[in-house]
């Protein structure tokens, strides 16, 4: 197991020369997708055992699949808004997962049926009992796929048809949580 600074630091790094590669030169070296203590892979199918546990724990995940419906942009009354879109990751109709994208980290491209995406962020299973937040027509979540101004949190990103997106800065500099340090 990594330790957190030492972790945050790799981030940095990956994520900096990731971020400048799909900046400058158009060319979109993959992220590493961090879970709670090493990598991830994508994994469609521990995200469709994550929405048959009813628990409303957040669990890092990392899903591809195509986009099967773009939902409205959403802003809240602070300014921030949301890409709202969700992918067909399993064969059933019902697995699927929405992603939820704050473009204070970038614009995203035009949403449509059928884009590949790949998503790095927090899983979050909307349909659990204990969950007291929004529910998601998906029955699922994937957030924070963008990069993390936070050191207690990782970063994420979404990929659309091979380019990154998730990198930009944060326009609304997005609060830690209470008791998480920012980093500098």
């Amino acid at each position: 197991m990594l330790h957190k600074s030492l972790r945050y630091a790799v981030s940095v790094l990956v994520f900096g020369f990731a971020s400048h590669f799909a900046m400058a030169d158009g060319v979109n070296a993959v992220p590493v997708c961090m879970g709670e203590d090493s990598s991830l892979s994508v994994d469609n199918q521990k995200v469709l055992n994550l929405k048959k546990v009813n628990s409303a724990k957040i669990v890092r995940a990392y899903a591809s699949g195509k986009i099967s419906k773009v939902f409205p942009h959403q802003c809240n009354n602070k300014g921030t808004c949301h890409e709202h879109f969700e992918i067909q990751i399993g064969s059933g109709a019902k697995d699927t997962v929405e992603v939820i994208y704050s473009t204070d980290f970038g614009d995203m491209p035009k949403l449509d049926v059928g884009l590949n995406v790949a998503a790095c962020g927090d899983f979050i299973n909307t349909s659990a009992q204990a969950n007291t937040g929004p529910k998601s027509p998906s029955g699922a979540i994937l957030h924070w796929v963008h990069k993390s101004g936070c050191m207690d949190h990782e970063s994420g990103f979404v990929m659309i048809q091979d380019r990154i997106y998730g990198f930009g800065p944060d326009k609304s500099h997005h609060a830690c949580g209470q008791g998480v340090a920012e980093r500098p």
